[in-house]
């Protein structure tokens, strides 16, 4: 029989074969007394003599007496084991009724199970079926309020009261149509109705008169829907001193005629009364007037159309222009990267860009209007396809994403003779409405639209109003200009090379002949590390544990050459110099960032900033015959090189420790440049030096390098052993040749001298053939540097 752990879990046939064998047992116990007291009965009782219960002597006897015999000594047993086999029958009726209950129990018991199984199994799955639908539920909630919102907004209850007013009913009068033009006399009806009476011309002259140049100025801006300009101010400065000195000269004439012929006083007197009867009788005559209408007017409202365009103010809709908003469209083709270029956007060039070269409150915009922005930009814009909008060419619109604040517009363009105005949408305080100016009042971002529009339809009648604004421009004015050059700025910033296991920043700045030292993040400044997390938004992640997983976060150039990883900062974009003329003078347009988009500007060169400035005399000094470059003026000659103090990174040498195929250990010495092949020797062959710093500060290094044990039980030492050629984090720094820093300065005699920090200290200046075989060599090896040593006063030093 085999017994498991759990007694629920035993197999019920050997629960019977217990219960079955206890009860023959307690049977046989119980059988043995009884058959002793038969016995003894038997002995007591005669022989002729019938048991108690039996036939008695008289009766006549049995046919056969052996069986009779027999049959009478056996009813006493006979008796019990009958009881016996009653009691065996009972026990296993008893046992298979409670084989049959215990079965009955466990089904039960399977059955509870299974129920409580699924029940849990739902409501697992409700619960998840829960969680995953609330943020939908949060969304549709988001949009219901937002919709009962808009209708309970302060435009749409204005609205709905203004057009409840409107449409009120008089008493006597018609219900009218809430679309309707009021007229002036309605309008100065409306005002006396409220007692709003408007100013007489005489109290509007006193008013105006009472105020400063500036604050009539003011009004007049108000009035004319624009902003207050030094012109107007100037212009009521000059009519203010203009009506003053009228004044003064009509005051001097008007004196010298009462001297001349003194008015007699009943002439004075007649007069005062004739002008204040006819004053009278004017204001009566008004009033009656005035009254009559108002009365005729109360009694009849009739509905009133507005003029056709161009009716009332001879301006004739000639062209209409269909602007569909600013923003970027991100496009990708086949099997390339994806680009950004801008759509309608003042002052953004013509790209293409890259993400990090957009405006960071740009980029803002797009993370808040564009969904899955985030997710699509996760993967390094390598997925993005299946996240959010691309176009296939720049042509296509499947990726153009609009930004805030530039949204669809019809613009009407009115002509009246050889005038021309635009009409576009103003967004208001409450609602839009349309506003027509000239073409040099429209904004930025539709002046561009407009500009493009007529360079690929040139023939539109409207086409002259942009000519005419750079022919004809007033003296003063930002246009007028004539542009004769076009510079293609590349843009500056940091070029990101992977150099072995870490990332070196290599300075872009076009133009300037300064030694480009690469440096590694941690020797930037820090003016230079904020510089570039403003450019680049996964910057830190990149540069994180030696910049091992750089290339999941950006991208990383494979060489100096490579611009993969070329980064522009902010304000230092690529973007187009326009070199404009105007009589003897010369501007450069460029782009200026500001808070919301860039914007190109107009400066003279001296206010240029300055890598701009670097860039544009670059491109005199090797073209002197451009038209344009006497705007520079007389430069100076460029310095020598030696003039210019530089600064070298020297990133010092390591030596990596690696197990050989025959068991022994060899060193690997690798230079400071990655160009030159690595030495690998024995300990028997390494430097004295690098021998005596081992045996006595790397003591766990020499006892490993001496000894054949495994590379396990080597790093069980704390000793770096690298298990490949390609394994760079297993390194120790060279114990003689450390990184430090070199300070290139020029002395009194024009020559170099060079200054070593090592440690933090200072070292005295020393000429290039005095310092270590190693520094030279580097020094030596990077072109610039060289450029630089050869160039010293005509001395040429060894190699």
């Amino acid at each position: 029989m085999r017994f498991t752990r759990k007694l629920v879990r035993q197999q019920p046939w050997w629960l019977l074969v217990g219960v079955l064998a206890f009860f023959l047992l307690s049977s046989f116990t119980t059988a043995a007394p009884a058959q002793a007291l038969i016995r003894r009965a038997d002995e007591i009782q005669p022989a002729g003599a019938s048991p108690a219960g039996g036939p008695s002597t008289n009766s006549p006897s049995a046919p056969a007496a052996g069986g009779a015999a027999q049959a009478v000594e056996a009813s006493g047993p006979a008796r019990w084991i009958a009881a016996g086999k009653s009691g065996i029958e009972r026990l296993g009726e008893n046992i298979a009724r409670l084989r049959t209950d215990t079965e009955k129990k466990v089904a039960a018991l399977r059955q509870k199970l299974v129920r409580a199984k699924d029940a849990t199994v739902n409501a697992a799955d409700r619960t998840a079926q829960f969680f995953k639908s609330a943020p939908a539920r949060s969304k549709d909630a988001y949009f219901r309020s937002k919709e009962a919102i808009k209708d309970f907004s302060l435009k749409d209850t204005m609205s709905r009261l203004m057009g409840r007013w409107r449409t009120r009913d008089r008493p006597g009068e018609t219900q009218i149509d809430p679309n309707f033009v009021w007229t002036d006399r309605e309008i100065k009806a409306n005002l006396a109705r409220f007692k709003q009476v408007p100013p007489s011309f005489e109290e509007e002259a006193a008013r105006r008169a009472k105020m400063t140049p500036r604050q009539r100025a003011g009004l007049r801006a108000f009035q004319e829907g624009v902003q207050v300009t030094p012109e107007m101010i100037k212009e009521e400065e000059e009519a203010d001193a203009r009506r003053q000195n009228h004044q003064k000269l009509m005051a001097e004439a008007m004196g010298e005629a009462e001297k001349e012929h003194p008015p007699s006083s009943s002439v004075a007197s007649g007069g005062a009364d004739l002008a204040g009867k006819a004053k009278q009788t004017l204001q009566e005559g008004a009033g009656s007037v005035e009254n009559v209408f108002d009365e005729a007017m109360g009694k009849l409202h009739l509905r009133k159309r507005s003029p056709a365009p161009g009716s009332a103010s001879g301006w004739t809709p000639v062209s209409t222009l269909r602007y569909d908003g600013a923003g970027y469209n991100f496009v990708r083709r086949v099997g390339g990267p994806l680009y950004i270029y801008p759509v309608n956007l003042p002052g953004s060039g013509d790209g293409p860009y890259r993400w990090e070269d957009l405006p960071s409150s740009h980029q803002a915009q797009l993370k808040k209007s564009v969904e899955n922005l985030k997710k699509a930009q996760a993967n390094g814009w390598s997925k993005a396809e299946h996240h959010m909008g691309v176009s296939p060419t720049q042509g296509s619109r499947n990726g153009f994403y609009r930004l805030p604040g530039f949204a669809k517009d019809e613009i009407i363009v009115k002509q009246r003779g050889n005038d021309f105005r635009f009409e576009y949408s103003q967004a208001g305080l409450l609602r839009s409405s349309r506003k027509t100016v000239p073409f040099s009042e429209l904004p930025e971002h539709l002046k561009l639209y407009a500009s493009n529009y007529v360079a690929r339809h040139p023939d539109v009648p409207w086409a002259s109003v942009l000519r005419r604004l750079r022919k004809r421009a007033p003296a003063g004015s930002s246009s007028g200009w004539q542009q004769i050059d076009s510079l293609r700025y590349p843009g500056a910033g940091y070029n990101i090379v992977r150099s072995r296991n870490k990332l070196h920043f290599y300075p872009v700045l076009p133009g300037s002949d300064r030694a480009v030292v690469p440096r590694t993040w941690e020797e930037l400044h820090r003016a230079e590390q904020d510089e570039l997390r403003a450019s680049i938004s996964k910057i830190d992640k990149a540069v994180k544990n030696g910049g091992r997983n750089a290339e999941q976060h950006i991208q990383v150039s494979q060489h100096f050459g490579d611009r993969n990883g070329l980064y522009t900062t902010q304000g230092r974009s690529a973007h187009t110099i326009a070199v404009l003329k105007k009589g003897g003078k010369y501007k450069f347009e460029h782009l200026k960032p500001g808070v919301m988009w860039d914007s190109r500007v107009r400066v003279p060169f001296e206010d240029l900033p300055s890598h701009l400035k670097t860039y544009v005399k670059s491109l005199v000094q090797g073209a002197p015959d451009l038209p344009w470059a006497s705007a520079i003026g007389r430069l100076r000659k460029r310095a020598p090189p030696n003039q210019e103090p530089r600064v070298v990174n020297y990133p010092g040498e390591t030596i990596r420790l690696m197990k050989a195929r025959d068991g022994t250990y060899v060193f690997h010495m690798m230079p400071a440049q990655t160009n030159q092949a690595i030495q690998v020797r024995s300990w028997s062959r390494l430097p004295d030096d690098v021998k005596a710093h081992i045996r006595r500060n790397m003591r766990n290094v020499y006892d490993v390098a001496h000894s054949r044990m495994s590379i396990a039980e080597a790093r069980a030492r704390q000793v770096r052993v690298a298990e490949n050629y390609e394994d760079f984090n297993n390194v120790y720094a060279h114990p003689i040749r450390k990184a430090e820093t070199i300070y290139i300065i020029p002395d009194s005699t024009h020559t170099y001298v060079f200054q070593r920090q090592v440690n933090g200290r200072l070292q005295a200046p020393v000429p290039y053939n005095q310092l270590p075989e190693n520094l030279q060599r580097y020094l030596w090896s990077e072109d610039s540097i060289r450029s630089v040593i050869s160039s010293l006063g005509g001395h040429r030093f060894r190699k």
